[in-house]
């Protein structure tokens, strides 16, 4: 199981809430059943961001006159909650552009949820690890792409963002007794596979509790297709089963597949446990339908979720087998693992032919 999940559930444990994995089980088997149970919600608070990153187009979407304002984007937390979501990812864009981004963290907490902030680390000012830890912040991952500033700084697209994101970490780390989990997450691909194992060594030198990884991702959504390095980094990772990794090993054995162009074999049951809200309004039943700006609609989030549109929207995509964001596809793999499956004959009776597309998508 990806360890976020479990490290997440083992803090909730340890501060005597039961009923929150109670609620996280039945809506695992919400799901299974067929039911629409959201367990994770994304608020894309802007898409604005201060890096140009090769794999990423979201900044061309940035307009800060429309975005919702902090009140609005309570509405999204309170409504979330109504909906049963269990714990939200912040991101962005780059989420700490917005001045009132921990104000909104605060809210979600206050609301009963596991808030989660995604970020690239360089607005990590030296009063921010506090501020996020007085608002209840849960965890926090760090985008890292390479263990050398000479990697990571040419996949983000700014001179100086490998350096300010280590100072990110730094200041996050050493918080005294702070409440938050703090991870580097790392977009594989040719461009810097050769360096994931020194990227987990740095992590390790410098107190961060997990890394990450995930295939790169064309700003479309998909996979990019690329050649067998990343690939056989990630099998490297897997047989490594070094304890910093945040992945499930059976995730990082899915890589060879994606970046051979061939379709997710997990079940996706992203549509009925996974809503996702951007800072305009506009609601998507995935993140990579975000990202190919593919919204099933706009306005009430609770009305919307229930609608007759958004029925339509998880039956169209009920074979979509295009993605393999460690977002949807581990917690794929943790509701397989919940049916009593082993996850290679969940992942082989789930449609290993299914098309490789999201063009169903509404």
């Amino acid at each position: 199981m990806r360890r976020l999940y479990g490290d997440l559930l083992l803090r909730r444990l340890r501060a005597g809430d039961l009923m929150w994995p109670l609620r996280a089980l039945r809506s695992g088997v919400g799901a299974l059943l067929g039911e629409a149970r959201p367990l994770l919600g994304t608020l894309i608070v802007t898409y604005r961001c201060d890096l140009d990153c090769a794999m990423c187009d979201l900044p061309s979407r940035g307009d800060r006159r429309r975005e919702l304002d902090a009140e609005g984007l309570r509405g999204v937390l309170d409504a979330f909650r109504d909906l049963g979501v269990l714990g939200v990812g912040v991101t962005g864009g780059e989420p700490l552009l917005r001045g009132d981004t921990v104000d909104v963290i605060r809210h979600g907490t206050e609301r009963g949820l596991l808030m989660h902030l995604n970020t690239n680390g360089s607005l990590v000012a030296e009063g921010t690890p506090r501020a996020l830890a007085d608002a209840g912040l849960a965890s926090v991952n760090l985008s890292l792409d390479g263990p050398d500033a000479e990697t990571h700084d040419r996949l983000r697209g700014r001179p100086g963002s490998f350096t300010r994101v280590l100072r990110a970490a730094a200041r996050l780390v050493s918080l005294p007794r702070r409440p938050y989990r703090v991870a580097f997450t790392c977009a594989l691909g040719p461009g810097n596979a050769g360096g994931a194992e020194a990227l987990l060594a740095r992590a390790r030198d410098m107190g961060v509790d997990r890394v990450g990884f995930l295939p790169v991702h064309t700003p479309s959504g998909g996979v990019a297709k690329e050649d067998r390095r990343a690939a056989e980094a990630a099998a490297r990772l897997a047989a490594s089963k070094d304890p910093l990794l945040d992945n499930s090993r059976e995730y990082l054995a899915l890589f060879a597949r994606a970046f051979e162009g061939r379709p997710n074999p997990v079940k996706c049951h992203a549509p009925r446990t996974s809503i996702v809200v951007d800072c305009y309004g506009a609601v998507y039943p995935c993140v990579p339908l975000n990202a190919a700006r593919k919204p099933v609609g706009e306005g009430d989030v609770r009305a919307l979720w229930r609608s007759e549109t958004y029925r339509k929207a998880r039956e169209a995509l009920a074979s979509c087998r295009a993605c393999y964001w460690n977002c949807h596809t581990e917690m794929n793999l943790a509701l397989g693992r919940l049916a009593g499956r082993s996850s290679g004959g969940a992942a082989e009776a789930a449609g290993a032919g299914a098309p490789a597309s999201a063009e169903a998508a509404p």
